[in-house]
């Protein structure tokens, strides 16, 4: 009949309903895992930062709990022990279960001095991070510093573009976010990092072609 309205079903109960209602929940997962690693990506970049920090466990340590406490607690040493310490960072989950962090860092110096004397940056971050998990329990890497087998001495790589750094840190927040832990962030920064803001210019109009360039240029 003509301008009588049909009377609207409630489907929450029925498996169209579960169905809409699981779509529903992971277009805003999308969404959420997205705008973090925009943010991040964007912190990474005013941050100007050069250098990765992988920090892992020796163990398959899969508590994402204490994964963030012992992060948190390693970051407290590094602010005392390096004043200005910056790092913006992301959890990552292995295969195995077994939770790592990624982080964008200033570029250390190859060498710090200490209350223990002078020693390689990257010898003494790995023993603030076995100071926190335990000896031998975990490893750091800093710019793909490698050590052969025999014990041999390694080699830091160039530090990675600004770009492919806040790529590479901001891509675990959204691996696997179907199966993240809600309400829980798996990203996070220092203080001291001001995003700048976004910037509006005025352009004439033109080909897009030259727009293209016009905006690489900036």
């Amino acid at each position: 009949f003509e301008g009588v309205a049909a009377p609207e079903v409630d489907q929450s109960g029925t498996l169209l309903g579960q169905q809409r209602e699981a779509e529903r929940k992971k277009r805003a997962a999308e969404k959420s895992a997205a705008r973090a690693k925009r943010t991040c990506r964007h912190r990474i970049k005013s941050a100007g930062a050069s250098s990765l920090l992988t920090c892992t466990y020796r163990e398959n340590m899969t508590d994402f709990d204490r994964a963030r406490r012992d992060w948190a607690a390693y970051l407290r040493k590094l602010r005392r022990a390096i004043p200005g310490f910056r790092a913006v960072y992301a959890f990552e989950q292995q295969d195995r279960g077994a939770w790592h962090v990624h982080a964008a860092i200033d570029k250390l110096p190859k060498h710090l001095d200490t209350v223990h004397g002078r020693v390689r940056s990257w010898d003494f971050l790995r023993r603030l991070w076995h100071s926190v998990v335990g000896a031998d329990n975990g490893n750091i890497d800093v710019d793909g510093h490698l050590k052969t087998r025999h014990g041999m001495p390694g080699k830091f790589r160039a530090a990675e573009s600004l770009a492919k750094l806040a790529g590479y840190v901001s891509k675990y927040l959204t691996k696997d976010h179907e199966s993240g832990i809600p309400g829980r962030n798996r990203w996070g920064s220092t203080q001291g990092i001001e995003v700048s803001k976004p910037v509006v210019i005025d352009l004439p109009e033109m080909p897009l072609a030259e727009l293209v360039g016009v905006a690489f240029e900036v």
